[in-house]
């Protein structure tokens, strides 16, 4: 990530002139959730609920007005969501109907007041804001009535209606329910680079599995700024980050061009978050423990590390060593040498012995990170010929 994504959706009116598009949500979260043995919407995701995780991320990706069906616990839900700008509506019924009935009743709710909307289940939870970006803008530039994500060749949630299918699918005679009104229906795929599009959580498996990927995943842009409101960040702790995020981005394609697996949006999040509570002692492990309530553990663990890796990492030269060897290569805002680094940091502690020791430390450690990736490349460039 490089900041955050704006895109605003418009449209010409009659007379010529630019109106801003109105984007709507449908979340469906009336179920008796019969095969988790437990209240799916309320369940922990990270620092949030299910739900919560939901709403965050659709508020993110420009929605802004939502409703959400309840039935089984409504008066849970409503309680719980309190706070949050939505909108409810019941379905009293909800034992003995089905999905379709209830996504009828949150269309009526919808039914002129938006342009487009999302529709998914509430147990759908870990998409990412950018994809719905991208849906919004497919919809805006193709003749089509529906953007439907998938992510390697499977389709997933949520799914994007232009309003003007509400008065055709509230007129569906509900055969196969939604599927039965999107079958006649011009649909657009879309492809996505984004594995949450497919993850929810029916069974109390497939909630673990949930939550193993958000543990595995990354902050969306708004959960990093709001870490960098949360501990004060300034603008010269931010632009250090990202300084160092576009270090450890090239060295991961020099990896990745030489067969090396690393995650490299792992890394660019990390680096991005390494140093967000610089201005608290321990900033390391303060920021690693925000990161790992909110649910992200593996960017957690390599922002704890940025300061002292362990010797795992070197031998592993894994995400954390990538972030620490980038940490390691700049100053303040710019690029710079390993020894240029050191000089600068040992300018300040030449009085102190024990952070001298530290920062001697940190440099030979450095340097051997740097030195396997050499090797890697350089192993890589001989067995391929390069520049023969």
């Amino acid at each position: 990530m490089k900041g955050s994504i704006e895109i605003t959706p418009t449209r010409l009116t009659q007379h010529g002139k630019i109106k801003r598009k109105r984007i709507g949500a449908l979340i469906i979260a009336a179920g008796m959730s019969s095969r988790m043995n437990a209240f799916k919407p309320l369940l922990p995701m990270g620092r949030d609920t299910v739900i919560q995780c939901a709403l965050r991320r659709l508020q993110e990706g420009g929605v802004e007005y939502t409703v959400i069906v309840t039935g089984n616990k409504a008066d849970l839900i409503e309680k719980h969501l309190e706070k949050w700008p939505v909108t409810f509506i019941r379905n009293h019924h909800y034992q003995k109907t089905q999905m379709f009935d209830s996504i009828l009743l949150g269309l009526e709710k919808l039914r002129g007041k938006c342009d487009m909307f999302f529709l998914l289940p509430v147990d759908i939870p870990m998409f990412r804001p950018e994809s719905l970006l991208e849906m919004i803008e497919a919809l805006e530039n193709c003749n089509s009535d529906c953007v439907r994500p998938s992510y390697k060749g499977k389709h997933g949630h949520p799914v994007l209606f232009s309003e003007k299918n509400i008065e055709y699918i509230c007129s569906h005679d509900g055969r196969a329910g939604l599927k039965g009104a999107m079958d006649r229906m011009n649909i657009i795929d879309i492809v996505l680079e984004d594995m949450g599009i497919l993850y929810d959580a029916d069974t109390q498996e497939e909630y673990q599995e949930l939550c193993k990927y958000r543990w595995t995943s990354i902050p969306t842009e708004g959960e990093i700024q709001e870490i960098y409101r949360y501990f004060g960040a300034t603008h010269e702790i931010k632009s250090h980050c990202n300084a160092v995020a576009q270090t450890a981005v090239e060295i991961c394609k020099k990896l990745g061009a030489a067969g090396w697996d690393v995650d490299q949006k792992q890394i660019e999040a990390a680096a991005r978050l390494h140093d967000a509570a610089k201005r608290l002692p321990c900033h390391a492990l303060k920021a690693g423990d925000m990161i790992e309530k909110m649910g992200y553990g593996k960017i957690a663990e390599i922002v704890r590390t940025h300061m002292d890796l362990p010797i795992e990492a070197l031998q592993l030269l894994d995400e954390r060593a990538i972030v620490y060897l980038a940490d390691k290569l700049v100053i303040k805002d710019r690029k710079t040498t390993l020894e240029d680094r050191f000089l600068d940091a040992t300018k300040k502690f030449d009085m102190n012995e024990e952070i001298m020791t530290s920062i001697a430390n940190r440099l030979c450690l450095a340097k051997q990170v740097n030195q396997k990736i050499e090797e890697i490349i350089r192993r890589w460039e001989n067995e391929n010929n390069f520049g023969s």
